[in-house]
């Protein structure tokens, strides 16, 4: 038969009988030839004859163009094999199905996509670091350097066959891994940018059916009047299988970060931005969805900074919508509070930043009303001011040259300003707080104004007959993921939980707050110490809250 494939004098006919001829033959029936023996023959148990029938395909690959329509039904049929049922019984017999599958590919693009559907879905009952995983990713690597303007082949079936959030927890870890796995070693910018973005949306819908759960199980217990209900998550829960997702991409990136090209992490990095702009920046209140691109941006102090000023340069898009802006503001917020590794000079610049923003705010505008929705961008940004005045008091306010600093920036003409913004801020802990640590370092005394407004009457609609009042929104929630909350614990002050999936007691904050005031920033060479450092604990304290004026929430 080798002979006969070798000679191109043949015709076309004579090697699709040949090659029909010697699949066929392999079969013990003695019926006309077609499709049925070679169905049999895969639903049969004899592997060394399945085996040579993939040796055979794999040796005329280049000759399959040519076949009659017979001979691409049982390409069809011999793509559908399952290989997986029969890898741990005769790994040699995968071995032939891939080899099949690659020459296939690679000798005739009109099986490409067939070839990598098939692969592809594997993965949802493979895992990546399993023999037949690394095969098969090698397998698709080679059709991806061989055929690069496939690349939309490749990202529609990594699409169709990513497993709903509801299926199970194995499914998705495995598929995700593969993905994860497969963007790294094609290096390819389109395939990684899909890869981020499916995965993002992924976490983006747990997060959000998370949160949904929630309120439906605190609208329950406010209907039962009970309220000390422990929620039991099983291994299969969203929270279960959310955490574990999250901690497979953070390890990724850790990984990544520390390779011989950490390079690579930049291009995760804008891509996980770009992903950021699809599918969470319009999100109500996200939880657990920033944390991937926060995560990857403290691997490095460059991008911290970098993703900083990304949100405070969309916050200043003027052709951005209100509600898109103001939750750049809230995202920038809480990337300056939370960071372990911003210097005092950096948060210094956000602050002068936002504060300059206000006072233009205030010049153009033309409408001096208190109204929640008109202004709703200028309250926005002054509670986001007052959170990290609030929360980063001893990184701001280390010497006499940063106390001059924030003085020359006019927060009382803000602050007695017509729209109020005091009178506006929903959380009286918030407004309490902030206007002690002005009074403290004699920046500006509030307490006339908190008295005056004691006594103000504002109208209780908007112009637009919506409640007036700014939605008050803490941009760092509790952490309560307990597999993935390690690498957050490394690069942000968050409120952890330990004691497992199911309750338990929250990190002791005198200790975190202790070991956070002596981890010095690179930039800044500040160290508190002596007097300052019971300051500095009780102003970080404030940062471990979750809310001013309500319990931390549980999950």
């Amino acid at each position: 038969m080798g002979a006969a494939m070798n000679d191109v004098s043949n015709s076309p006919e004579t090697l699709r009988q040949q090659v029909l001829q010697s699949i066929l033959s392999l079969s013990p029936s003695d019926s006309a030839p077609d499709c049925t023996q070679l169905i049999l023959l895969m639903k049969s148990n004899q592997t060394a004859q399945i085996h040579r029938c993939f040796d055979i395909l794999s040796a005329s690959a280049a000759y399959l163009a040519l076949s009659s329509h017979q001979l691409q039904d049982i390409i069809s049929i011999a793509l559908t094999f399952d290989f997986i049922k029969h890898h741990q019984s005769n790994p040699p017999l995968t071995q032939a199905y891939f080899n099949f599958s690659q020459n296939l590919a690679l000798c005739n693009a009109q099986y490409v996509e067939p070839v990598v559907r098939t692969i592809t879905k594997s993965f949802l009952s493979i895992s990546i670091h399993s023999h037949i995983g690394t095969h098969a990713v090698s397998l698709l690597h080679a059709i991806l350097t061989t055929y690069p303007t496939a690349v939309n082949v490749f990202s529609t079936a990594f699409a169709a066959f990513y497993p709903h959030i509801r299926r199970e927890k194995s499914m998705c870890l495995n598929y995700s891994a593969f993905l994860l796995e497969f963007s790294k070693v094609s290096s390819n910018l389109h395939i990684i940018q899909c890869v981020v973005s499916l995965i993002t949306s992924k976490i983006a819908a747990m997060d959000a059916e998370i949160n949904h759960v929630k309120s439906y199980r605190s609208e329950q217990q406010q209907q039962l009047g009970v309220f000390d209900i422990e929620l039991q998550i099983d291994d299969e829960s969203m929270d279960t299988k959310l955490d574990e997702l999250l901690a497979l991409c953070y390890a990724f990136l850790e990984r990544l970060y520390f390779s011989e090209q950490p390079s690579d992490l930049l291009v995760y990095y804008n891509c996980l931005y770009r992903a950021f702009e699809t599918h969470i920046v319009s999100m109500v209140r996200p939880h657990y969805s920033l944390y991937v691109l926060y995560f990857a941006a403290s691997l490095d102090s460059q991008l911290i900074l970098d993703l900083s000023e990304r949100l405070r340069s969309a916050f200043n898009d003027r052709s951005s919508p209100s509600f898109i802006r103001s939750n750049c503001a809230i995202f920038s917020t809480s990337i300056i509070t939370q960071s372990r590794f911003l210097s005092s000079h950096q948060i210094m610049n956000w602050i002068t930043s936002m504060i300059s923003w206000l006072h233009l705010y205030l010049d153009s505008t033309r409408d001096p009303s208190i109204d929640s929705d008109v202004h709703a961008l200028f309250y926005t940004a002054f509670q986001c001011i007052m959170l990290v005045i609030t929360t980063k008091t001893s990184d701001l306010f280390h010497n006499e040259l940063a106390i001059d600093t924030i003085r020359s920036l006019r927060m009382a003409s803000l602050i007695r300003s017509p729209l109020n913004p005091l009178r506006m801020v929903s959380s009286n802990d918030l407004v309490s707080r902030f206007s002690e640590v002005l009074n403290r370092y004699e920046i500006l005394d509030c307490f006339d104004v908190l008295a005056r407004n004691a006594y103000v009457t504002i109208a209780s609609q908007t112009s637009r007959g919506s409640k007036n009042q700014v939605a008050f929104h803490y941009p760092f929630s509790c952490y309560f993921l307990p597999q993935s909350q390690h690498f957050i614990h490394k690069y942000f002050n968050v409120l952890l939980r330990t004691g497992g999936a199911n309750g338990g007691d929250e990190h002791n904050v005198e200790e975190e707050t202790h070991e956070f005031s002596e981890h010095e920033l690179p930039e800044s060479g500040v160290v508190v110490a002596g007097d300052n450092r019971e300051r500095a604990y009780e102003d970080k304290v404030t940062l471990c809250a979750t809310s001013w004026d309500e319990p931390c929430p549980v999950d």
